[in-house]
Order: structure tokens, then C-alpha cells, then sequence
């Protein structure tokens, strides 16, 4: 800085805000890239270098436009694997979390494997992050993990009937 320093003239994108002092404040509402400049100007007009810094503005939410995999909502099964896969539009780079049984999984990819290991609920939910953390709403399926044989009880008479007929008198899944 310069004592002879008398006033600042501060740009935005290139359009002159303000050319009093050394602090400038502005709000921007637009989604877009933004650079704000400063000169510094002394009371013989000299111009300092122009400071610059940029940034751009992101707040439209990733959207979700894809959600498969090889479970369904409301599936009973006695299969334990899973497997999802997601996609989703933004302008910049999208992760993802994962989250199974409302744990955040380690997985930040588009794609979301594992197997279970206990009978229950299960549920596997998604939220697509974009490089400005806004987050798409969220995406899930909900299915139910079954390894538990049925049992059946099943009751005969010892009588064998003519041309070897016989009854069987109860039947209990």
C-alpha cells in the first residue's frame, strides 16, 4: 500500500461497483462465474496493477436420472448380494453417498455393491454431491433379506387303504 493512497476502484466482472474504499461488499444471486478486481489509485492518478480473485456461484442441486439395480422396493429374497448404480446431471463433477440402513457406506462412485448378512430390512439410499456440496434429493430401495428355511410338519394316518390310498391329515407350513 501506498500512504498516498486516496480511493479504490473495485470491479465486478468487469463493470465498476465502487470507487471510494478499501473495503467492497456485494451480493451476487445469479448461478455463474464472478471476478471481483481492485485498483488502487493515489492522489496523482497512478494506478496500481489490478488484484483479482474469482468464483463461481453453483447452486442448482445435481439431479438423479438414473437409480437401478438388482434389488426392488418391497422385494422379499434370499439372495444377499446387492448391487446399484446411479446417475445424475450437473454442470460439474458429481459424488455420491451411499448409505446402507442410514450408515454412509465409504462408496463415493456411481456404482454401490455388497452383500448383507443377517435377515431383516434393508434399505440403500443415494445423494448425488455436486463440486458446491449441493446435494439432489435423495433416491432409495427398500427390500427384506430372508435366508430362513420354511419348516413343514406333516401328519399321516399309518393306515394304507385299498391299492395303497392313504391320508395325510394335516399339512403346517
Amino acid at each position: 500500500t501506498d500512504k498516498n493512497t486516496v480511493s479504490y476502484v473495485w470491479k465486478l466482472n468487469d463493470v465498476v461497483q465502487s470507487e471510494t474504499g478499501a473495503t467492497f461488499t456485494g451480493e451476487v444471486s445469479t448461478d455463474g462465474d464472478y471476478t471481483v478486481t481492485v485498483v488502487a489509485v493515489d492522489a496523482a492518478k497512478n494506478k496500481s496493477e489490478g488484484r483479482s480473485i474469482s468464483w463461481e456461484l453453483d447452486t442448482t442441486k445435481p439431479e438423479i436420472v438414473k437409480f437401478e439395480g438388482n434389488r426392488t422396493a418391497g422385494e422379499k429374497t434370499n439372495d444377499k448380494t446387492f448391487s446399484f448404480t446411479v446417475e445424475a446431471t450437473d454442470k460439474n463433477t458429481v459424488s455420491y453417498i451411499w448409505k446402507l440402513n442410514d450408515v454412509v457406506q465409504s462408496e463415493t462412485g456411481a456404482t454401490f455393491t455388497g452383500e448383507v448378512s443377517e435377515d431383516g430390512d434393508y434399505t440403500v439410499t443415494v445423494v448425488a454431491v455436486d463440486a458446491a456440496e449441493n446435494e439432489s434429493e435423495s433416491r432409495f430401495v427398500g427390500w427384506e433379506y430372508d435366508s430362513t428355511k420354511p419348516t413343514v410338519e406333516l401328519t399321516c394316518s399309518n393306515e394304507i387303504g385299498e391299492g395303497g390310498k392313504f391320508l395325510c391329515s394335516k399339512l403346517k407350513p
